[in-house]
């Protein structure tokens, strides 16, 4: 596995599919840092889920995730270490942080990685804590 400057979030990756607000800092990023950009396994799931029921259509919602699960990202397995930084960050978290957010949020900071979101049970991780991108939302 090669070098991840950036871990993209479930919910950055949509924002690009579906081109609403933050579509294009994910898109630039994907030009600036070609095969730099992470996704944590732990986020697949999520993703296949989300686009199979926005997209009501079982090939595309497949398609789409194979193009970013294949081609536009690197999927970045989960280690011990990572798990065990989910661990403090969410020790760290003034609110409670939901455990597939700790794990991605913990892979990034394993990975010394810029975590791109738009999520905003993110912005409860401190800020010293996790090198953060918060992508604009439409919620």
């Amino acid at each position: 596995m090669g070098l991840i400057t950036h871990l993209l979030d479930t919910s950055a990756v949509l924002a690009h599919y579906f081109q609403v607000p933050g579509a294009q800092v994910v898109h630039s990023l994907l030009l600036e840092h070609p095969g730099r950009l992470g996704l944590s396994v732990v986020s697949v799931p999520e993703l296949a889920w989300r686009l199979a029921a926005h997209l009501g259509d079982p090939r595309e919602s497949e398609r789409a995730l194979k193009v970013y699960i294949e081609e536009l990202t690197q999927s970045v397995a989960l280690t011990r270490e990572m798990a065990d930084a989910s661990v403090r960050l969410q020790r760290a978290t003034a609110s409670s942080l939901p455990l597939v957010r700790a794990l991605i949020a913990g892979t990034a900071q394993a990975r010394n990685a810029m975590l791109v979101y738009c999520d905003p049970r993110f912005d409860a991780i401190p800020d010293a804590l996790v090198k953060k991108l918060r992508l604009p939302s439409t919620e």
